[in-house]
């Protein structure tokens, strides 16, 4: 149901066109990681300045440099966001339609035109993020469409389930049995 959930959220026109640029995806993860606004991961203080072109944050406290991606599964990634969130779409599309665990590392590396050893380790750290109990960051900034349960469902319910996909068989996804 965890995977349902996400894939009904997703932005029906996929999430290259909705985020269609490496800004649009800074945006909305930064949204996302800090919903009331961005605040030095060593200090605290509020309202660091923006580097345009470093693509960090600079605290006006104690001037440490931070990027959306510090403290976060995605420190020290040199992919792009837009690539993560690619990534993510992907993971979550097939596992939320589907019974298998994900798509194959040979349809991940080609999909997203990935070399292996930076497959592995992307896939290994998105299953981490989106799995159930996971921090779900990267779910929450592409899983952009709010869900409203109709009055009277239970969540987690059976008829919650059924719910969810009816919701993502009327998206146009199909369900292996």
């Amino acid at each position: 149901m965890h995977w349902v959930s996400m894939l009904v959220q997703l932005p029906p026109e996929g999430v290259a066109s909705t985020f269609a640029s490496e800004e649009a995806c800074i945006s909305r993860f930064r949204e996302v990681r800090w919903p009331g606004g961005v605040l030095c991961d060593r200090c605290g203080a509020p309202k660091p300045r923006w580097l345009r072109s470093r693509e960090v944050f600079e605290c006006v406290g104690c001037g440490r440099q931070f990027s959306v991606k510090t403290g976060t599964l995605l420190e020290r990634s040199r992919h792009p966001l837009q690539t993560w969130f690619q990534a993510a779409e992907l993971l979550i599309k097939r596992r939320g339609s589907t019974s298998s665990y994900d798509l194959s590392l040979e349809d991940f590396e080609s999909a997203l035109g990935l070399y292996r050893p930076a497959a592995v380790r992307l896939r290994t750290k998105l299953r981490e993020d989106l799995s159930p109990g996971g921090p779900c960051l990267v779910g929450k900034a592409v899983c952009c469409n709010s869900l409203e349960l109709p009055l009277g469902l239970k969540p987690n319910s059976p008829a919650h389930c059924d719910w969810l996909r009816e919701c993502a068989v009327e998206l146009g996804y199909r369900f292996a049995i």
